[in-house]
């Protein structure tokens, strides 16, 4: 049985996102809760790593399921591979930025200055990329399959 956990895998770093920015909202305006939300808002940031990296590589095994579509979009799922890619390398300074923050002991604005433009950057591929993901299946029909 071929099973085809993008769509599953892809789902998390969206949610995962949204958990992220809800977080920081709270750490910024309540920093009474900020030494305890911070270590939450570390974790949450390492799963999305995890599983953006998951998502991105599950990518490959679904692109084996668009010889069953209705039309594949090759240009499409190219561009939805690029954007996936760039949500990737972003994230990934975006993750170190915020621990060097954290933990770091010199230059920690220039960190979190670094973090903040990341995180942002992340917000808007994640919300892109989950856009040409839906796209792809919805309009034009990618990975849904022909037959029962």
């Amino acid at each position: 049985m071929d099973i085809d956990l993008h769509p599953m895998l892809s789902a998390l770093p969206m949610g995962l996102v949204v958990a992220c920015v809800m977080l920081e909202l709270v750490v910024l305006l309540r920093r009474d809760f900020s030494a305890k939300l911070s270590f939450v808002l570390q974790v949450n940031l390492v799963f999305l790593l995890l599983f953006g990296v998951a998502a991105f590589l599950s990518g490959y095994g679904a692109s084996g399921h668009t010889d069953k579509a209705f039309l594949a979009a090759e240009e499409a799922v190219a561009w939805h591979h690029s954007m996936g890619r760039i949500f990737l390398f972003t994230l990934i300074p975006c993750v170190a930025c915020r621990f060097a923050a954290d933990y770091g002991t010199q230059h920690k604005t220039f960190f979190r200055s670094i973090y903040y433009l990341l995180f942002l950057a992340v917000v808007c591929l994640v919300t892109y990329v989950g856009f040409l993901g839906g796209d792809l299946v919805f309009n034009r029909g990618v990975g849904v399959m022909i037959g029962a």
